[in-house]
């Protein structure tokens, strides 16, 4: 799944899954050109990308949207997340043990993968994605957090921090 031997000093990031393949997202939703665009700011600067896998496709497929605790109540999905927790914190706990520096790419509301807010029924409120959960249970974690409803202002976003990056 991980790509092996990039050099330490390059910063990883830890994509996602639907930033680069949306087909997995909640309804199929698409927002044309975000992956293109994203390629492109990315391909200007010496990062590593990798991409972690939906828990949500991989766990039923083609879906509907279901705001957290929806998913928080289907048996064996938090299990689902737990695992892929284990591998992927295995993924940072290699990066980190090298010094290598790496970001969570994460999705603003997802009930999965985000890192600030998520729907509880139809209310928008403060807290994480289950599996974002699960991963910081195991490892220390650095957010940026893509938002598909505000795509220009998210790759600005993007585009700032790798230059920061750029100067250390």
């Amino acid at each position: 799944m991980y790509a092996q031997g990039h050099p330490p000093k390059d910063y990883t990031f830890l994509l996602s899954h639907c930033l680069l393949n949306q087909k997995v997202r909640a309804e199929r939703a698409y927002t044309s050109g975000v992956t293109q665009r994203l390629l492109g700011i990315l391909s200007h600067y010496p990062v590593w990308l990798e991409q972690l896998p939906c828990p949500e496709f991989s766990f039923v497929g083609e879906r509907g949207r279901k705001p957290k605790d929806e998913w928080e109540n289907l048996r064996g999905f938090r299990e689902h997340c737990s695992d892929l927790a284990n591998e992927i914190g295995e993924r940072i706990r290699e990066l980190a043990e090298r010094n290598a520096p790496f970001l969570l790419l994460s999705i603003a509301r997802s009930p999965s993968c985000s890192s600030g807010q998520v729907y509880r029924g139809k209310r928008l409120v403060g807290g994480k994605g289950i599996l974002v959960e699960e991963l910081e249970k195991r490892v220390k974690l650095n957010f940026l957090e893509f938002d598909f409803g505000r795509v220009s202002w998210s790759l600005q976003k993007i585009e700032k921090c790798l230059k920061v990056l750029g100067e250390l």
